[in-house]
């Protein structure tokens, strides 16, 4: 209690406040006219800037305070125990504050987002950042911390238990596309119930029997138009973007399958029979495309065979 009022009456002196005028009790006193000081730039005193940075009921003053803090001990005490998300924010972005387990501490359990995102963007521990990604509350801090994540177990984690569409679309598209998660891309292109996320996943997804399947029952034609443009092709996906450029219900679809086939039949029919004019102009430019390509190959082995019937003098 006496230190309390010591540093109280330092304080004060810090200011250029009289104390006794304080105990005073003379109304006319200007001390009785202070309120808080405009700035903590004369505070050199850990202490005393930390009090400031804690219990000040100016958000200028709390954030000056906080800047200035330069204590280790200080600052990880504001930064655990501050009553103002401001000022535990300014103390965990600070250089000193780097301790592992303190920022994973303040990443978990600070009741203000902005602060725990503050201390993922310090993060490096995985399996936190992991459960980070999972639990938080505030979608944005959880997108924060899956950006971080890299372990491929991790991410399937988060794929099958984020609440959040984004923070699984993060997962999809950085889980590796590797056989041993084939099943799980498959789910999430077939079942999840954000089309981003579908979206992300057709485009690693290699089972071709699930990619027809999906292109007929997918409700979304930006899914299916993504299925399309990112399948490799083979003599397995051929049928599939054939079928693709004649029935696709969606002319968007239509038009990105035409454009990666060769078969001029397949091309020619969709000229002749679609009912959309944009795609019979896709189709017919895909046509000219592939002829143009044929001539120019043509002319070129032309030259080649021209050159050795021509005799040497």
């Amino acid at each position: 209690m006496k230190s309390s009022i010591l540093v109280f009456f330092l304080a004060l002196s810090l200011f250029g406040v009289a104390p006794h005028l304080l105990l005073s009790g003379d109304e006319s006193s200007p001390a009785l006219e202070y309120r808080r000081p405009p700035s903590p730039e004369s505070v050199t005193t850990a202490e005393l800037l930390l009090e400031m940075a804690m219990h000040d009921e100016s958000t200028v003053i709390r954030k000056e305070a906080a800047v200035k803090l330069d204590d280790l001990e200080c600052i990880v005490q504001l930064a655990l125990n501050g009553e103002h998300p401001d000022a535990r924010k300014i103390a965990v972005e600070k250089e000193l504050f780097n301790s592992q387990t303190l920022l994973a501490e303040v990443g978990l359990k600070d009741k203000d987002s902005s602060v725990r995102i503050a201390a993922v963007q310090k993060l490096d521990l995985e399996s936190v950042l992991a459960k980070i990604s999972i639990d938080d509350p505030h979608s944005y801090v959880c997108v924060k911390a899956a950006e971080k994540v890299c372990l491929d177990s991790n991410l399937a984690n988060i794929c099958e238990k984020s609440k959040f569409w984004k923070v699984r679309r993060i997962g999809v598209e950085k889980i590796s596309s590797s056989d041993e998660y084939q099943p799980l891309i498959a789910k999430l292109a077939s079942g999840d119930e954000s089309w981003f996320v579908r979206r992300s996943a057709v485009r690693k997804l290699k089972n071709h029997e699930i990619l027809s399947k999906i292109l007929s029952a997918e409700e979304s034609f930006k899914v299916r138009r993504s299925l399309v443009e990112a399948m490799a092709l083979d003599e397995k996906t051929l049928p599939i973007l054939k079928k693709a450029a004649i029935s696709d219900p969606a002319p968007e679809v239509r038009i990105a399958a035409v454009a990666r086939l060769e078969d001029s039949g397949t091309l020619g029919k969709v000229v002749s029979s679609d009912e959309s004019q944009e795609v019979k102009d896709a189709a017919q430019r895909r046509l000219d495309a592939i002829s143009d390509k044929a001539k120019r190959s043509q002319e070129k082995e032309d030259k080649k065979s021209g050159a050795k019937r021509v005799p040497k003098l």
